[in-house]
């Protein structure tokens, strides 16, 4: 249900490739920034590519997957390259936008959106949400998704655009070009109290996610073989959306370390996101190794974190990206020296020996510091400055 009658003073199209209003962390993030600019006084529509010919209206944000073929691969690869050409004829026929606002798209519409904009006095925007590194793709620099992904970092997004970066590495790279950087992290709605642990006796670390090489799970794993007998008698590990099979063919992690930990991990594979979270809130800690020196882990913003302080739920990590702004070690969070085994096996040392009291005021601090730092509603007003400016 695409609106083709939005106000012109304050109206803003989103677009983006991939699912909304659920589905991945890019709608989470395009969900609540859709709400802040709903508080700052826009009217905000999606466009998408979630489910087959899907439209509805979410918290007053209307949406209209443009998905309208499914089935076999090539299927699917047709109607992603038709995509462009789709959003292209609702634009043509919303000249009086106030703001179009590309989160995830192909090159073609990027460039589109320059020329249209331009001509019609539009605002555009670019949500700037990552920067790959060759490390995570099979293929290196020669991976499809990272040259285009580097293509219009380095050469589509020029001063045509207003950035919003996730984290200071791309506010600092995008306005040393000179164009317009706004820096928001990744957003929520605080909403909820503390919900009950799982295990008071025992200690549930939680991971939830397809890792592959990115996340270092396997650190994890690793990390817990240098714990004593005991240590792992009083420990367990839930980890979602990854099986047997792809820890050790996508992420690296080896079947004898997978075999060692079973007496302690859980693994849940796919399952529907109310589940996830409701693991998550029993949890006593997510996790996330990454290794930050690569550029990825500098660029981007894990919403994992954030979505693990809204469910009260610290965190145990190293710091990467802009973790140390938001993450305090013993409040928060219980933070790791570095993304190695050895490492982590310290930081789950010192979770093992907290109490029950402890953990439950950990808990009190990661809810507050999301009401702090990431409720959609505090950045309302610098996202409505930025975009009137």
């Amino acid at each position: 249900m695409v609106n083709s009658s939005l106000s012109a003073e304050k109206s803003c199209v989103i677009i983006t490739t991939g699912h909304f209003p659920e589905g991945d962390a890019g709608a989470v993030r395009l969900h609540m920034v859709a709400k802040a600019l709903i508080a700052a006084g826009y009217s905000v529509s999606v466009l998408c590519r979630s489910k087959l010919k899907d439209s509805g209206v979410i918290d007053d944000i209307e949406y209209t997957s443009f998905r309208r073929m499914d089935g076999h691969k090539l299927v699917r690869a047709l109607d992603y390259y038709l995509f462009p050409g789709r959003v292209k004829r609702y634009l043509r026929k919303n000249k009086d936008l106030s703001c179009v606002y590309i989160y995830n798209a192909h090159i073609s519409v990027f460039n589109y959106c320059k020329k249209f904009c331009n001509k019609h006095g539009i605002r555009l925007v670019h949500d700037c949400v990552e920067w790959y590194s060759p490390e995570e793709f099979s293929k290196g620099e020669k991976s499809s998704a990272y040259k285009m992904k580097n293509k219009i970092n380095t050469e589509i997004i020029d001063s045509s655009f207003s950035v919003i970066a996730i984290s200071r590495f791309l506010e600092d790279y995008f306005s040393g070009k000179g164009i317009r950087t706004l820096r928001v992290p990744i957003l929520c709605d605080p909403s909820e109290g503390i919900p009950p642990k799982a295990d008071p006796e025992k200690l549930t670390l939680f991971y939830a996610g397809a890792p592959q090489k990115k996340d270092l799970v396997g650190n994890i794993f690793e990390a817990t073989l240098l714990l004593t007998p005991e240590e792992r008698s009083k420990l367990r590990i839930v980890l979602i959306g990854a099986n047997k099979s792809y820890l050790v063919y996508r992420s690296g992690v080896s079947p004898e370390t997978l075999k060692s930990c079973s007496g302690f991990l859980e693994l849940c594979g796919r399952v529907p996101r109310d589940v996830v979270l409701q693991k998550m809130k029993e949890a006593d800690f997510t996790v996330l190794p990454r290794d930050a020196s690569l550029r990825y882990a500098k660029a981007g913003f894990p919403s994992k974190i954030v979505e693990s302080l809204v469910n009260a739920t610290p965190i145990i990590c190293n710091y990467s990206s802009d973790l140390e702004l938001y993450l305090t070690d013993g409040e928060n969070a219980i933070v790791a020296r570095d993304h190695t085994p050895e490492a982590l096996a310290e930081a789950i040392r010192r979770a093992l020996a907290l109490s029950v009291e402890e953990k439950l005021e950990m808990s009190k601090k990661a809810l507050e510091s999301a009401e702090t730092h990431f409720d959609y509603r505090k950045y309302a007003d610098k996202l409505e400055e930025f975009l009137r400016r």
